[in-house]
């Protein structure tokens, strides 16, 4: 069940990687822009194997703490990255454990809209792959989900965008029908 309000948040997931900033922008500029305050949310699974230096086995608690650091640390600099693009506007920040995808759709439940990140993973990797979080996201939220894609080189071709549309293809007015929608690759 969805509940929004006027206070409702624009919740964006936060990258790792200080280099993917482009849904976290959007999001702090949408959120200005609208005057809501914006949620960030930074998601970790389960340490994978081989993650920690030491060949050591932690205790349940060191294999928390340590991924725990990383986390805040991520928030930290996604925080002050947010005030210092877009001051003024009210942040907090969330270190969830769990898939991304599925920390995200919780998330929507009481949110605005949704922003994430593209990591241009490709079709089948973003269908079968456990790094996949855009269309799992999409597919179980229970808001509009807007995905960025990362600056990347260029090409010939103009940008795109796609907008999905759920609902009848005709205006408020009913006197002209829309065009179809149009997707791109």
């Amino acid at each position: 069940m969805r509940t929004e309000t006027k206070s409702s948040p624009i919740v964006v997931g936060v990258d790792a990687d200080t280099e993917r900033r482009a849904a976290l922008a959007w999001a702090a500029d949408e959120a200005r822009r609208r005057r809501r305050p914006l949620a960030l949310v930074h998601a970790q699974g389960e340490p994978l194997p081989g993650s920690r230096q030491d060949s050591s086995l932690p205790s349940w608690q060191q294999w928390r703490d340590e991924p725990h650091a990383k986390g805040n640390a991520v928030l930290e600099d996604a925080l002050a990255f947010v005030e210092k693009r877009c001051p003024g506007v009210a942040a907090s920040a969330l270190l969830a454990e769990g898939h991304p995808a599925w920390v995200l759709a919780e998330q929507s439940r009481h949110a605005a809209l949704v922003a994430v990140g593209s990591r241009h993973l490709g079709a089948a990797r973003e269908l079968f792959s456990s790094a996949a979080v855009a269309l799992p996201l999409s597919a179980r939220s229970a808001c509009p989900v807007v995905v960025l894609r990362e600056d990347e080189h260029t090409t010939q071709q103009p940008p795109h965008l796609v907008v999905g549309v759920d609902g009848p293809l005709s205006n408020s007015t009913g006197s002209r029908p829309l065009p179809p929608p149009r997707f791109a690759s």
